[in-house]
């Protein structure tokens, strides 16, 4: 069946070689591989606007090496995130990924809710108002208005003001557990894996009686690249690309 792998929170921005260099390299270490299933957890890039016909260059050499993974049987599966929640169709037939906001992944008898996680924070009640009013057809449709070069401006900006929240270690201290505004959301499930939170966690609590697991995927920093693997005894585990 081959290997469960995860990514999550890369935040790739448009010139970051460094970034996409490192990437290409595990995606080059998976083509060596029996073909399995890769969970982009969102946020993969730091933003993300969708034309129907341009895409900026500077991501070409990171859409490439997905497609490449993809030809060679691997199930790419990207969950949108907060930054790059208007993916859809033209990144899908280029990169040949399948694209979700939500996944159910059924695994050894067990089905985990796989999502970005953003949605799921607490009441905050501005956070939650910014997205509301981002995700609405009306605001796409002023977006898509825009000339890109305008768009590539407004994205730089959007990067320069999230730079305090994507830093290591400013959201250790918010558990998955903990920062849910609801756990209802986890009926019929076995637990929850997603990212957002950039730090690793990976705990089981009970609720209502019934033992629910809350996983959160590391980001993939350019100094420690770091993906999760969830292995067939249910066990997640975590590498870094940069120790092997």
């Amino acid at each position: 069946m081959g290997r469960v792998l995860f990514i999550a929170d890369a935040h790739l921005t448009p010139g970051d070689e460094r970034t996409f260099k490192i990437f290409n390299r595990f995606v080059t270490e998976l083509l060596n591989e029996d073909a399995g299933q890769l969970f982009i957890m969102g946020d993969f890039f730091d933003f993300w606007f969708e034309y129907k016909n341009f895409i900026m260059s500077s991501y070409f050499s990171v859409l490439e090496s997905l497609r490449r993974l993809t030809n060679t049987g691997w199930k790419v599966n990207f969950i949108v995130g907060n930054h790059d929640f208007t993916v859809g169709d033209t990144l899908q037939k280029i990169t040949g990924m399948k694209i979700y906001t939500q996944y159910d992944l059924r695994h050894n008898n067990k089905l985990y809710r796989l999502e970005h996680g953003d949605l799921q924070m607490g009441n905050d009640f501005t956070y939650h108002l910014w997205c509301f009013v981002m995700r609405r057809k009306i605001t796409m449709c002023f977006w898509s208005l825009l000339p890109p070069l305008v768009v590539d401006w407004m994205i730089a900006l959007i990067i320069k003001l999230s730079r305090g929240v994507t830093k290591r270690g400013k959201l250790r201290e918010r558990t998955l557990y903990d920062v849910m505004k609801n756990y209802e959301c986890l009926n019929g499930y076995d637990g929850i894996i997603c990212g957002h939170l950039h730090d690793y966690q990976d705990f089981i609590k009970k609720i209502d009686g019934c033992d629910k697991r809350f996983s959160v995927i590391p980001a993939w920093y350019v100094d420690a690249p770091e993906y999760a693997e969830l292995l067939d005894n249910d066990s997640l585990i975590v590498h870094n690309l940069m120790e092997k």
